[in-house]
């Protein structure tokens, strides 16, 4: 018994290690206060970072051996998908997934110069392409985009409570 005693504190005394090492004396968290702390990024750097990954899509519905290049979107281009999905009219909010999963497709299909290919006006011809090419596609953008279900549950959720906030407002 004393030996797993013995165990317990040292584990404790290794986790109050670790919980120091990252929090500062501030408060401020920080991975380490030793020689294996992370580097710190400078404005400039961020800024240079190309971070806009790309990915080669199989899409065998559309011939064989043919795919797209799909490039996730940037900060702005998913707070536009994101709000292309929001209908407002007046005080009302709600969600419109009509041509969701083809406006992605549209917003993130490329060529190999990373240009769209598609524009905002083809998404109603894209829209009524093969669903499971455009679900493989989609679900790479996502991917790419860091969008994931969660996000789009969170969308339709926050529309409800804007819904219900503005029905009781009136």
């Amino acid at each position: 018994m004393d030996e797993f005693i013995k165990n317990q504190e040292e584990f404790y005394e290794q986790e109050h290690q670790y919980f120091e090492n990252l929090v500062d004396e501030f408060g401020k968290i920080v991975f380490s206060k030793g020689k294996n702390r992370m580097k710190i990024l400078k404005r400039e750097e961020i800024l240079k970072i190309d971070d806009i990954k790309t990915e080669e899509v199989l899409v065998p519905e559309w011939g064989a051996g043919v795919g797209v290049l799909v490039r996730g979107l940037n900060g702005a281009e998913r707070d536009r998908f994101e709000g292309s999905i929001l209908d407002q009219s007046g005080k009302k909010t709600k969600v419109n997934m009509q041509n969701a999963r083809a406006r992605l497709v549209q917003m993130s299909t490329v060529d190999e110069d990373g240009k769209l290919i598609f524009s905002a006006a083809d998404v109603l011809a894209l829209g009524s392409k093969n669903a499971a090419a455009l679900d493989r596609i989609f679900d790479v953008a996502s991917r790419l985009s860091g969008i994931s279900e969660d996000d789009m549950e969170e969308l339709v959720k926050n529309s409800e409570a804007i819904l219900s906030e503005s029905s009781t407002s009136d």
